[in-house]
């Protein structure tokens, strides 16, 4: 027997497609389906939902068939004639291709606005933070927050650990966050005590800063100048690598003498 709701159960599973766009109308749904059918097709249409990467993919997917197109176009015979319904179907596809190719380049340009006014508002800020964490680490010969300044060294260098009991999506979020680690490793000595003394973990890892603020980040990170850390400073990270996990590092040990150097 097939359900139908009304409007208090409408309201109710709205949450479900609010987020899916002006589009998608759950009322014609509810009416020719039941309900556990419906948070199929929700769940279906949400999975379905393109990310900025499986864009990119599609995009160069798309960009290589069309250069395959091409090529077949320069291969037709020299003496090959179209009739008139080819040549107004060639003449349709083109328009086609050239008003979806507009449709892209101006969502292509949302983003780039978007990005500018949140580089402009939030990017700024974070990398005001940096600076702000680093003028502090100079004056007081210690961070502000001595037991994030040691989390996140070891996390840079010796990255979050899976558990046997650990969800897929906790699994998912380390695995980004030793992503992450790798290229936080891949700054200065400079840049990677100014992080490590700027963000506490739950702003930087996997599930918490989004793409797009931490690529900011690792690009604006990096102070003007060579820093001259106070001696305590460089005293704190030694002892670090007389201690676990850091003390059998090879990858710490080689910053520690990168810090030295550029000290």
């Amino acid at each position: 027997m097939q359900a139908t709701f009304g409007s208090t159960t409408l309201r109710k599973f709205s949450w479900l497609v609010t987020p899916l766009g002006d589009g998608f109308d759950l009322s014609s749904l509810c009416f020719h389906f039941p309900l556990p059918a419906i948070i199929q097709i929700v769940n279906c249409y949400k999975a379905f939902a393109m990310s900025i990467g499986s864009a990119i993919l599609s995009l160069e997917a798309l960009a290589r068939k069309a250069e395959y197109t091409a090529e077949a176009f320069d291969s037709l015979n020299s003496n090959a004639t179209v009739t008139k319904q080819q040549y107004l179907a060639l003449d349709s596809a083109s328009m086609r291709i050239w008003e979806v190719i507009a449709k892209v380049a101006d969502k292509i340009d949302h983003l780039k606005e978007d990005y500018v006014k949140w580089t402009e508002e939030e990017g700024k800020t974070l990398a005001a933070q940096a600076v702000s964490a680093r003028e502090y680490l100079i004056v007081h010969g210690r961070p502000k927050g001595p037991a994030t300044f040691r989390r996140n060294i070891t996390l840079f260098f010796d990255g979050p650990k899976d558990s046997p009991i650990d969800s897929s999506s906790v699994k998912s979020r380390n695995k980004l966050t030793r992503t992450r680690c790798e290229w936080i490793r891949c700054l200065s000595p400079h840049g990677i005590i100014s992080w490590a003394a700027a963000f506490p973990p739950t702003v930087w890892t996997g599930g918490f800063m989004p793409d797009h603020a931490f690529d900011y980040l690792i690009e604006n990170v990096e102070p003007d100048e060579v820093q001259a850390w106070p001696m305590k400073v460089g005293e704190t990270l030694r002892a670090f690598a007389a201690e676990e996990p850091l003390r059998r590092s090879n990858s710490y040990s080689a910053f520690l003498e990168g810090q030295v150097r550029s000290t």
